[in-house]
């Protein structure tokens, strides 16, 4: 009969006989004491050679020995003879779970004592993992098609999901000096019969907008070119909007509008953070000056950050050339000073560039050199997701099932499941959309998700529809 040894202090070593393995190919035996715990494998055909622990039993010391017992080979589950070493989080999946049989030994070397069958695996078998013969086998694979945004020449400036079958998206005017060269263009996306369909929605040339977003109410407000703020109505073919608050000042470009339930906050591409309160139905209060401004660099950037609403009266922010997370609350009617949060100023990205907060997962942060960390809300600090496969920057950040997505530079696209990570780029019979601009947005859409920033053709944008097959 083959053996387990344990080295113990006085007696030199234990000798644990093997269990009944009849009917069985291989065995994965726990071996716990207070000084140590070894986890090792075991073909069991004629003549299978003894086991050595590296545990040490000091005299006295409880220990005891479980077994999961497999009708496969070690080889079919991935796994080598001798001591098992853990293998990377995502082509790992839960050994216990595949147990043909799970036993039992207290720890002593009395021949009498005898294994016993149990009906769940321990807890120290909890965390063991083995290969995945598929480890990627999480990942989607897609299939994807684009429609074109006629007459959109200038960049997708926003997008949003506006009920379960349409998203709003829309371009913004391009001024050189004060002369507008671009006009500016809104879209409605709609999943009709399976396919996408475009519709373009005329804007009163009264309206410059730049920035959009969503109420928790499902109110539409846009910021425009000076920082006047619009609540919007949207029909089949037109656009008005109502104004609540006037501009700050002329030449003021929002990127990004947020609405929490008593408050309003915009972030321009200098990375200003400006703040207004409702102030009863008749408009909106703004601040005279910005409430933050990040450091400005050399100029405005293309979308250098995201502002992310938390709750009903909190947001955060990030720029792309900074790596500190700013977070601003309204509470008792008044704008709080603001909560800077340095502790990734020591990450290689050059900045900060997508904020998302995803179930299961909590709030997210996109970097400029396409990895993705994660903030613990009890630690009070960030951790990074792992090599993200991603070599462009993180644009968005957008839940899916298990997970999230992420698109950005040059048109790549990635899926992260949790707990098994993130897909490789080619896993999913998709490898981005090449193109000479980035994705900025994506929108979960039906059976898919909806992104946009490719360019068709070279001229015209487009919108991308990717649904897993």
């Amino acid at each position: 009969m083959s053996l387990v040894t344990v080295a113990c202090i006085e007696s030199d070593l234990i000798f644990i006989p093997y269990p009944d393995t009849a009917g069985f190919a291989s065995m994965v035996l726990s071996i716990e004491a207070e000084s140590g715990h070894d986890l090792l494998a075991a073909d069991l055909e004629v003549g299978a050679s003894a086991l050595r622990s590296s545990i040490t039993v000091e005299a006295g010391e409880p220990w005891e020995t479980h077994a999961l017992l497999f009708e496969k080979d070690l080889s079919l589950l991935g796994l080598g003879p001798g001591v098992l070493e853990p293998a990377p989080p995502h082509e790992l999946h839960p050994l216990r779970l595949e147990a043909d049989a799970i036993l039992s030994r207290p720890g002593t070397s009395d021949s009498g004592v005898r294994w016993s069958r149990s009906t769940e695996a321990p807890d120290r078998f909890r965390p063991l993992l083995v290969r995945n013969p598929d480890p990627f086998s999480f990942c989607p694979e897609l299939e994807f098609s684009q429609v074109e945004l006629v007459g959109a020449t200038t960049d997708v400036r926003f997008m949003v999901r506006l009920n379960e079958t349409e998203v709003l998206a829309g371009t913004s005017k391009l001024y050189v000096g004060n002369a507008e060269v671009m006009e500016q263009r809104l879209y409605v996306i709609e999943w009709l019969g399976g396919e996408l369909e475009v519709r373009s929605i005329d804007v009163p040339d009264t309206l410059r907008l730049r920035a959009l977003t969503l109420d928790a109410d499902g109110q539409i407000w846009f910021a425009g070119i000076g920082g006047e703020l619009f609540r919007l109505t949207l029909d089949e073919a037109s656009v008005s909007g109502r104004e609540f608050a006037p501009g700050l000042w002329p030449g003021l470009d929002p990127y990004w509008l947020r609405v929490t339930r008593n408050a309003f906050w915009m972030m321009d591409g200098f990375g200003d953070i400006y703040v207004g309160a409702r102030t009863g139905t008749s408009g909106v209060q703004w601040r005279p000056e910005p409430i933050f401004s990040f450091e400005r660099g050399t100029g405005r950037g293309v979308l250098t950050g995201e502002l992310l609403a938390r709750g009903e009266n909190e947001v955060w922010a990030v720029k792309a050339t900074e790596r500190k997370v700013v977070r601003l609350r309204f509470e008792g009617g008044a704008f709080l000073d603001p909560m800077i949060d340095r502790s990734l100023e020591g990450v290689a990205a050059i900045g900060l560039s997508a904020l998302a907060e995803i179930d299961g997962l909590g709030v997210l942060v996109g970097m400029t050199d396409g990895e993705i960390q994660r903030y613990d809300e009890g630690l009070g600090s960030w951790a990074s997701l792992g090599p993200s496969r991603f070599t462009q920057v993180a644009y968005a950040v957008a839940p899916a099932a298990d997970g999230f997505v992420m698109a950005g530079g040059t048109g790549l696209f990635n899926f992260y499941s949790h707990p098994e990570g993130y897909c490789p780029l080619d896993a999913m019979g998709y490898k981005g959309l090449r193109g000479p601009s980035t994705l900025h947005f994506i929108v979960p859409f039906r059976e898919g998700f909806l992104l946009t920033g490719a360019s068709l053709g070279g001229v015209s944008q487009a919108v991308t529809f990717l649904v897993p097959k």
